[in-house]
């Protein structure tokens, strides 16, 4: 049973079914397109574990497949109910949690951690900046998609991006941190048995401040052979320290001044087409269905085939009403352009990018090429063809 149902789920079906699997999708959306795909589905709410766990039920499943964020630790109370394979409850609740992920690695004595502070009072979040100063990160306890992630330079700023967050927060918890420098990478891994498996490194362009999300992202990394196998390793202590024994894993880390920090984690894949786009044109393993094979309790198979360049821009144009679609064949037919993704209609309204969900209303442009620096100019070639041929209204 897959959980989740929607553009970025697809694959993932597609991969189980792929694999002879008997496949069932998962969603609260009653129109999610994974329905369409799946030999069965199911509407219910992903974050509620009797729901899940009343799915799997219903169907007799083998293997629940957690990849949608915020369906982690029903997943994981379900599969632990049914005893399926997967990770505990309390390991999600880590992962999910992005005060108790930085609790337990610095309980297990790793200087993984800037300066953080795990609040729910604006005043308390005040102190504390004030104390640690600025500039700091505010970000929702539990969110996803870099929603209400902003970086705070100042008092006044931190009144409205406190509140902000609060309200992304299922918990209604904030974790506050002092702002880090470096180079932002994320470790894409499986873990079966224990065993940490590196698949591979994304490298992350980001948005300008203060909002923190990825413009671009590619492999490999910008990182030395050196500094690589360092960050693997880090990654496998971060996730050892939280207890993640099984299952499949996104750890994003930053290279700073004094080594590799931990960002945060997650108890799924990376989304934005990392292991069923990037990760098969760079290296040549289909990293969606090895993660199934660990879901159902078989060793995966991650031999990189070959090494290329790999990597996906997001399109960014102005916000407001578009006016006329984008020639997306022109694009297309650039040597290298792997994928081209448009998903506004002409009338409709251009979001402004201020984190990943905004950003992926938009739309985007794979490309590979036989290194990274050469798959990155295909790709932005290809956008800015795409960008410089809408007309938008500005809003």
């Amino acid at each position: 049973m897959i959980i989740g149902a929607g553009h970025n789920q697809v694959a993932y079906i597609e991969r189980a079914k792929a694999l002879g699997l008997f496949t069932v999708a998962l969603d609260g959306n009653p129109h999610a397109p994974g329905f369409a795909v799946a030999h069965a589905g199911e509407v219910a709410n992903i974050r509620d574990a009797e729901a899940v766990t009343g799915a799997a039920q219903k169907f007799r499943v083998d293997a629940i497949y957690p990849s949608a964020e915020v369906g982690v630790e029903a997943t994981a109370a379900a599969a632990s109910r049914l005893s399926l394979p997967g990770v505990s409850l309390e390991t999600a609740r880590k992962v999910r949690h992005k005060g108790a992920m930085r609790q337990a690695v610095e309980s297990a004595g790793i200087a993984a951690n800037p300066p953080f502070k795990v609040v729910s009072d604006l005043s308390e979040a005040l102190d504390w900046a004030v104390n640690v100063g600025f500039p700091v990160v505010v970000k929702p306890a539990d969110g996803q998609g870099s929603r209400s992630v902003v970086r705070v330079d100042t008092k006044d700023q931190l009144r409205p991006a406190f509140t902000n967050a609060l309200d992304a927060s299922y918990r209604r918890e904030v974790v506050i941190e002092q702002f880090m420098e470096g180079e932002s990478v994320s470790v894409e891994a499986l873990v079966f048995n224990e065993e940490v498996l590196p698949v591979a490194i994304t490298g992350r362009i980001m948005s300008r401040l203060p909002h923190r999300f990825n413009l671009g992202i590619y492999m490999p990394a910008n990182l030395s052979a050196d500094e690589s196998a360092a960050a693997a390793r880090f990654t496998a202590q971060c996730l050892q320290a939280v207890g993640f024994t099984s299952g499949s894993t996104h750890t994003e880390v930053m290279l700073t001044k004094d080594g590799f920090k931990l960002v945060e984690m997650a108890g799924r894949l990376g989304g934005a087409r990392i292991p069923t786009g990037l990760v098969p044109l760079a290296y040549g393993v289909d990293l969606g269905t090895e993660s199934i094979k660990v879901c159902l309790g078989e060793r995966p198979d991650v031999r990189h085939r070959y090494a290329r360049g790999a990597a996906l821009l997001w399109l960014i144009p102005p916000a407001g009403r578009l006016m006329r679609m984008p020639d997306l064949d022109e694009a297309k037919a650039i040597p290298g352009v792997e994928e081209v993704v448009w998903n506004i209609n002409k009338g409709e309204d251009v979001p402004r990018a201020i984190d990943c969900i905004s950003r992926d209303r938009i739309g985007y442009v794979i490309a590979s090429g036989p290194t990274v620096i050469k798959a990155i100019a295909i790709a932005k070639v290809a956008g800015r063809m795409i960008e410089e041929r809408l007309q938008i209204a500005i809003s």
